[in-house]
């Protein structure tokens, strides 16, 4: 896996469980424009490169088909204007208008995914290190502290105090750590970022995962499940885990960005069988890495 070697933005995430030594860290590595992102373990000899968990699964979607589609759009939609307005309009300007629409979009709610997950952070991270408040307390000073650009990032921050505050979960999870790194070697490769880990009265590890998306998709269960398996697995801490805790779930949560949010809780169903999935579409996109898939030479073909 090679990232850009320009524009790239480099941030150390701590791995879970804590570590105080420079090993208990990853190196997140993102490429131009927040496309390919890889991680490695900081400042070790050990240069292997983790290729993330989305870019895996964003890697095998054929990119350039939505820019394609995206450009049939505008220009039926340039054509019919001139139609029915009988303007001469700047077509080429309005082709790219309209085409930028789907990834001006994207950019917004990005910003707004990133607000909502970092205001979330600094909330659980003043709850793990001074328990004695509630979750809707804290919310209110840090929220209080926190500049949001977009009034739906702070929807969403409010409809996480709900969803950890309602009567049916109040003291059901213990936070232990938020935004850490997770990593696995061996099959496959890959890492990733986790939005926060909780344990249960019942000895429950819950992973989880917070959107603000439309909704719940299924690649998100894949995505879970990568995480899971890399905490669980994870040599000589994952049987450290094993040996606290009877399991381990992944549970995905979207957020409401509205003033009246609508929160969805999902739980991985078998994430071992769903890892399998992963590890597959992981193997793909490593084969899709590596050079030399084709060849102008028909020498060189007829030699394997």
């Amino acid at each position: 896996m090679v990232l850009p070697k320009t524009d790239i933005k480099t941030e150390l995430i701590k791995i879970y469980p804590r570590a105080i030594d420079k090993q208990g860290y990853l190196e997140r590595i993102t490429g131009i424009r927040g496309g390919e992102r890889g991680y490695r373990l900081y400042e070790s000899e050990d240069k292997t490169m983790y290729p993330s968990v989305t870019t895996i699964l964003q890697s095998l979607s054929k990119m350039a088909l939505p820019n394609w589609y995206a450009k049939k759009v505008a220009e039926k939609a340039g054509e019919l204007y001139w139609e029915s307005s009988g303007k001469d309009i700047d077509t080429d300007t309005f082709i790219k208008n309209v085409k930028s629409a789907p990834s001006e979009s994207f950019k917004r709610s990005g910003l707004i995914g990133t607000e909502a997950h970092d205001c979330i952070d600094k909330i659980l991270q003043t709850k793990i290190n001074d328990p004695y408040g509630s979750y809707e307390e804290i919310g209110k000073y840090v929220m209080k502290d926190t500049v949001f650009t977009h009034e739906e990032s702070m929807n969403a921050v409010n409809s996480w105090i709900e969803f950890t505050e309602h009567p049916n979960r109040k003291g059901l999870f213990s936070f232990l750590e938020s935004e850490f790194a997770t990593y696995h070697w061996g099959d496959v490769n890959y890492a990733g970022t986790v939005d926060a880990i909780a344990s249960t009265p019942d000895k429950t590890l819950m992973v989880f995962d917070w959107k603000t998306g439309n909704d719940i998709y299924d690649e998100s269960a894949l995505q879970m499940s990568a995480y899971v398996n890399a905490i669980w697995n994870h040599g000589s801490t994952g049987s450290q885990l094993r040996m606290l805790y009877k399991r381990i779930v992944g549970c995905v949560v979207k957020l409401g960005t509205t003033k009246h949010p609508d929160t969805k809780v999902k739980f991985v169903r078998n994430w071992g069988q769903t890892y399998k999935t992963f590890r597959s579409l992981a193997e793909v996109h490593q084969g899709m890495q590596d050079k030399g898939l084709f060849t102008s030479n028909l020498g060189e073909a007829l030699d394997e």
